[in-house]
């Protein structure tokens, strides 16, 4: 089962794919209001691009940090 953000983004670059102006007006708003997706990511939908990456939440890890042991 697609979640209904993710699944309304597909809606709104099919809809801009077939130029159908109805279909693109609809899934917007039902985006908008519906699944509360935020305007960048409803615009960046209609021209088919990928969500901005994510920040890294977890630094490097540091030589000196243990490293776990392979056992055969």
């Amino acid at each position: 089962m697609i979640p209904a953000p993710v699944g309304e983004r597909l809606a709104i670059a099919t809809a801009e794919y077939n130029n159908c102006t109805y279909c693109l007006s609809a899934h917007t708003y039902i985006g908008a209001r519906v699944a509360k997706v935020g305007a960048g990511r409803l615009e960046r939908a209609r021209h088919a691009e990928p969500p901005p990456p994510r920040r890294r939440t977890v630094g490097p890890v540091p030589r000196d940090c243990p490293r776990p042991r392979l056992h055969r």
